[in-house]
C-alpha cells in the first residue's frame, strides 16, 4: 500500500521544511541545507524499505504501525547521537523529544498519509494544514527577530512544539485507520458467516421441500 514515490515526496516536504527553518532562517548555512536536500531522499528510501520489511514480518496493521513509529524515532535518535553529536552527554541543550518527533514525522508520517484511506481524508487534510501554518508562522517569527541566536532558539522551540503536535495528529490518524480497518474486517466476517449459514440452510430447505412433495 505504500507507494514509494509518494512516501519519499511526503517525507521530503516534512524534512526539508524544518531544515529551511534551521539552515536558512535560524542560522544562514546554505551548505548544510544543500547537504540535507541531497541526503534526505536516501534516508527516506531506507525508511520505506525498513517499513516494508516490518510489514512482511508483522501481520497486524496496528502492531506494524506502532513498531514502525518507534523504529523511526529511535533510529533517528541513534543518528542524532552518533553522527550529529546531539546525545544528552555531548549536547545537553538538545531537545530529545523534539528530535524523536521530527524523525517520526518525516519517516513514519508518510506511511499513514499515503495509505489508501478515504474515510480519514479530512484529518489528513488537517495535518497538512497544521504543517503549513507552522511553516509560515515559524518563517514570519524568524524574520521578525533580528538577533541571530535568539532567532535560532525561538525557531527551534516553535519547531519542537509543531512536530510534537504533528505526532499527536499522526497517532490519532493511526488509531482511526486501525478502527476503520477493524470495522471493515468485522463486516467481511459477518458476510462470511451469513454466506456459510446460507450454504447450510438452503440445502436443508430444498431437502425438506422435496420431502413434502413426495
Amino acid at each position: 500500500q505504500m507507494n514509494f514515490i509518494r512516501f519519499v515526496a511526503t517525507g521530503y516536504v516534512f524534512a526539508i521544511g524544518v531544515e529551511i527553518q534551521y539552515r536558512l532562517i535560524g542560522r544562514f548555512n546554505p551548505q548544510a541545507l544543500a547537504a540535507a536536500i541531497f541526503l534526505y531522499p536516501f534516508i527516506l528510501s531506507f525508511a520505506w524499505l525498513g517499513q516494508k520489511v516490518i510489514d512482511k514480518c508483522v501481520s497486524s496493521q496496528l502492531r506494524a504501525d506502532i513498531t514502525c513509529y518507534f523504529a523511526c524515532g529511535l533510529s533517528g535518535l541513534a543518528v542524532e547521537w552518533t553522527l550529529l553529536g546531539n546525545s544528552p552527554a555531548a549536547n545537553p541543550n538538545a531537545i530529545q523529544i523534539g528530535m524523536f518527533c521530527l524523525w517520526t514525522t518525516f519517516c513514519f508520517g508518510p506511511r499513514l498519509l499515503v495509505r489508501k484511506d478515504d474515510s480519514n481524508r479530512r484529518l489528513r487534510k488537517r495535518i497538512w494544514q497544521f504543517f503549513g501554518v507552522y511553516f509560515v508562522l515559524s518563517t514570519v517569527i524568524g524574520l521578525l527577530i533580528p538577533a541571530p541566536q535568539t532567532r535560532f532558539v525561538v525557531i527551534i522551540l516553535v519547531s519542537v512544539a509543531a512536530y510534537i503536535g504533528m505526532n499527536v495528529l499522526l497517532l490519532w490518524l493511526m488509531f482511526r485507520q486501525y478502527r476503520n480497518e477493524s470495522s471493515k474486517r468485522q463486516v467481511l466476517d459477518d458476510d462470511d458467516d451469513a454466506t456459510t449459514l446460507a450454504e447450510v440452510v438452503e440445502p436443508v430447505e430444498a431437502e425438506n421441500a422435496g420431502g413434502h412433495n413426495r
